[in-house]
């Protein structure tokens, strides 16, 4: 007769099994439905022209004149793409596995810290739910840098909350300032792990993430300013715009804030949660989106004890959209 801490590893045995399985079956639907052609226009093809210039020890897209989509586009995922399609091949199929690889990996690291902060249980069951979501299917099987991103973000959270030795601290680095080369909403996962090592007093740390964040985002940021013939395109367009409508930079943020506030409380978060956005509904919404919004926040208050530097991210990341 087995003892009851037998019948544990047993159970956690199932239950990394469950997550495992949700993780290999995530993985043939993102691929089975895949992106198979690129769509002129789209970004895409900003992207795969933008890797096929990173061979040519380049990075500029010369097709726009004065508007140059590359100031736009951060430069990793195109580094990554350039680099997959020279070993593997330049087929979109073969392309779009590289963003179906890079996003089980992050969820499989999801898993993991769950699994220590928490139990091999939640954690199977959290997996269960993050590989039903269609909008990461969507993400792990098209050249969106949404998949790259979500890797970066989640191996520099996983590193700043389970390494302080200098190698780990390195490591988290390293993936804070890739995650925002790679999408510009990734300086989320810097402000979150700079906060996480703050609070703990790492100032050393805290030191160096932030000369790497300054040299390598700041350093991409210049560089679109100089590479932007038009004022009015890239990301200096909208300071353009406040100097020429006079109006001051914090309030336009503090408008953009509000605006965009709106925006994910009225239409994307229930649209998030599967809630109804008809007239019929409003009444009904007006029920679910509070308890919706309650339940983000237990858990938010949750994670405080068991990972400060995830919960950091998500509301850094919550701040940035």
């Amino acid at each position: 007769m087995g003892t009851g801490a037998d019948a544990g590893s047993t159970d956690d045995r199932l239950w990394r099994l469950l997550t495992a399985f949700g993780l290999v079956a995530f993985a043939g639907f993102a691929f089975y439905y895949r992106q198979t052609a690129i769509f002129w226009g789209g970004d895409d093809a900003d992207y795969a022209l933008l890797a096929q210039a990173v061979r040519g020890l380049r990075y500029h897209d010369l097709f726009l004149v004065g508007i140059p989509p590359h100031t736009t586009y951060p430069p990793v995922y195109p580094v990554l793409l350039s680099m997959w399609g020279g070993a593997l091949g330049d087929g979109v199929s073969t392309l779009s596995a590289l963003n179906v690889l890079l996003m089980v990996a992050a969820l499989g690291i999801v898993a993991h810290l769950v699994t220590i902060h928490s139990s091999a249980r939640v954690a199977a069951l959290i997996t269960l739910v993050l590989v039903t979501n269609p909008h990461l299917l969507t993400y792990a099987g098209r050249m969106m840098s949404e998949a790259p991103m979500m890797f970066f973000a989640a191996s520099a959270i996983w590193f700043a909350d389970r390494r302080t030795d200098r190698a780990g601290i390195a490591l988290a680095i390293a993936c804070a300032v890739l995650c925002a080369l790679t999408r510009t909403a990734g300086v989320a996962v810097i402000v979150a792990i700079g906060l996480h090592w703050l609070f703990r007093r790492r100032w050393a740390a805290a030191a160096a993430l932030g000369i790497a964040a300054v040299i390598g985002v700041g350093g991409w940021l210049l560089w679109t300013v100089q590479e932007t013939a038009d004022p009015s395109a890239g990301y200096a367009s909208r300071f353009a715009a406040y100097q020429l409508e006079e109006v001051s930079f914090v309030g336009a943020l503090v408008e953009a804030i509000v605006t965009k506030a709106r925006v994910v409380l009225a239409s994307q978060l229930p649209e998030a949660f599967a809630l109804p956005l008809t007239d019929r509904t409003q009444w009904d919404n007006l029920v679910w989106a509070p308890l919706l919004i309650g339940a983000i926040g237990l858990g938010l208050w949750s994670m405080r004890k068991r990972s400060p530097v995830a919960m950091y991210y998500l509301l850094a990341y919550a701040l940035v959209l």
